[in-house]
């Protein structure tokens, strides 16, 4: 009896090495599940991969091949595959291959299988993959890669764990436009996919993702700054776009918190129901009464015209790249800066490129306001802090997501981190045990009824030691990097190295541990801080 495909698969190419792309085609004619309709979309025509599809179409009945003269990206092959198949009324399966990758024979019918036996709200299914070199062989990423892959979908907004074996069915793609925001235009689809249907991960590894062919997305990030940088953008802006359109969208809001993930009776804070504002204090905190006397600067300096332009520059060019850096931007950060300055913030910030949109100055008196309504929604809140001229490692906030502190605790206090001189280019690891670097830990309607942990007790170690007297845990991973730089009175590297402060019991409350020497260490240190592109020139900031 001859059956319809039902399953939908496009494979978009634009270059690609002869071998690899052969392989990764007869991977898809091997599936045991032999009803589908694959569209190999070229992305602007190249002679042998022109030549190797049409060899194949040739031989295969179920292969289409669509051509485009000019390479207009993965989102619109993409788009165009998929457009020729939704016009097949047989077809309720969807999915796209990659054209270096390897997809296992039980790959198209294990996931039909999957999203078949599921729930009907359940519209996407994923699975395991292996990692493999270019000649085929098994890379050690993958069982790391894998690790994380089974989560709910309220976590995508954090992470893109679906990975790079997938299918949906159509009658939910229908409900969405397509592909766009190459290179990150799996991610951006799902969200958009998944505020319509369930999902479900298959454990089995069904696929090879080949992590560095000579013409995949990867490599390319990897060697290319600027397309580095332009992931960084898409991923900011497709952030926004999710949180707007979930705002506006009362059932999802209703969907998001019935389906909160719990483990092991877990009830605290999670990635849906928590929210990470970061307190950034600009200059509406005057610390200069309670420094030494032969630290202190002139009165009220921090609120002068002068002071606030080279703090700009320094929080533009150091701590600004810490937060576009990590790799969760799930967050919001508020630059609080003291309400007289409003003129002189507003008259600097015109000499930079506007700001992402999760990150703004707001002034002082505002700052509760600001942070009461974008708490709407929320059970948790946790409140990080960090000054405008330090910076938290690129995985930081990833981390808060996927801590569980205990029940009573009130603050998670970060001891270990670096210190980073600017100016010399010295680089220590450091040590603070009542660290300014905290993370304040509320209840929503606790924290809207009026409850603070007040912290704020200036001392030798930061202004924020009363962190320590609190119910806390220790973050004990180097997450934070402290800068001594030339206009920083307070800090600096050598005097941490010279003065030691000590307990009751003669243990240190300050300390820096070991200064590193090797210059590509400190640069792979720094660049995990402050990006990719951030590399020590010598002259400071």
């Amino acid at each position: 009896m001859h059956m319809e495909p039902d399953v939908g698969i496009v494979m978009p190419v634009y270059r690609q090495d002869s071998k690899i792309f052969k392989e990764a085609i007869e991977s898809i004619l091997n599936q045991t599940y032999p009803y589908f309709q694959l569209v190999i979309v070229i992305d602007g025509v190249t002679p042998n991969v022109d030549n190797i599809a049409s060899a194949y179409a040739s031989k295969d009945t179920r292969i289409t091949v669509i051509r485009r003269e000019d390479n207009k990206g993965t989102d619109v092959a993409l788009n165009i595959g998929f457009q020729f198949l939704q016009k097949n009324t047989n077809i309720h399966y969807l999915t796209w291959v990659s054209s270096d990758n390897i997809y296992y024979p039980e790959f198209a019918g294990v996931l039909k299988q999957r999203l078949e036996n599921s729930p009907s709200h359940v519209g996407l299914a994923y699975s395991g993959f292996d990692v493999i070199d270019d000649n085929g062989k098994n890379d050690k990423k993958t069982d790391a890669w894998n690790e994380p892959l089974n989560q709910p979908k309220e976590n995508l907004i954090n992470e893109y764990f679906i990975g790079y074996g997938f299918m949906y069915k159509k009658v939910f793609a229908q409900k969405i436009d397509g592909y766009r925001y190459t290179p990150i235009e799996d991610y951006d689809y799902f969200l958009r996919l998944t505020e319509h249907c369930g999902i479900t991960f298959v454990p089995q590894k069904l696929m090879a993702f080949r992590f560095s062919s000579p013409y995949s997305n990867s490599l390319q990030l990897k060697n290319s700054h600027e397309k580095s940088k332009r992931r960084s953008y898409l991923l900011r802006v497709v952030m926004k776009e999710t949180r707007q359109r979930r705002e506006k969208s009362l059932p999802f809001k209703k969907l998001y918190r019935s389906e909160t993930f719990t483990e092991n009776q877990y009830t605290g804070p999670t990635v849906a129901n928590n929210r990470i504002i970061i307190y950034i204090p600009f200059n509406n905190l005057n610390v200069r009464d309670h420094l030494p006397k032969h630290l202190q600067t002139e009165e009220n300096s921090h609120l002068t015209e002068e002071w606030i332009h080279e703090r700009m520059h320094i929080f533009m060019n150091f701590t600004l790249k810490s937060l576009m850096n990590q790799s969760n931007q799930n967050y919001l950060a508020f630059i609080v800066y003291h309400d007289s300055s409003r003129q002189f913030i507003e008259k600097e910030l015109q000499n930079y490129p506007e700001l992402p949109f999760n990150i703004r100055f707001v002034p002082s008196s505002e700052y509760e306001k600001a942070v009461t309504t974008a708490l709407k929604g929320y059970e948790y809140f946790y409140e990080l802090h960090l000054y405008s001229d330090d910076a938290y490692h690129q995985n930081f906030i990833q981390q808060l997501y996927h801590y569980r502190p205990a029940p009573q605790t009130k603050v998670l206090i970060c001891q270990n981190g670096y210190i980073y001189h600017s100016m010399t280019g010295e680089l220590g690891e450091y040590y603070n045990f009542a660290s300014s670097f905290n993370c304040l830990l509320y209840k929503v309607t606790d924290y809207l009824k009026g409850v603070r942990h007040n912290i704020f007790t200036p001392s030798a170690t930061g202004i924020w030691s009363g962190a320590i007297r609190l119910p806390h845990e220790i973050i004990s991973d180097r997450v934070y990097m402290n800068h001594a730089h030339k206009h920083n009175v307070a800090f600096s590297f050598e005097n941490e190295k010279k003065q030691t402060f000590r307990d009751e019991k003669g243990e240190p409350l300050n300390l820096i541990e070991k200064t590193i020497t090797d210059k590509a260490e400190k640069q792979s240190i720094l660049q995990a801080f402050l990006g990719p592109d951030y590399t020590m020139n010598g002259h400071g900031i």
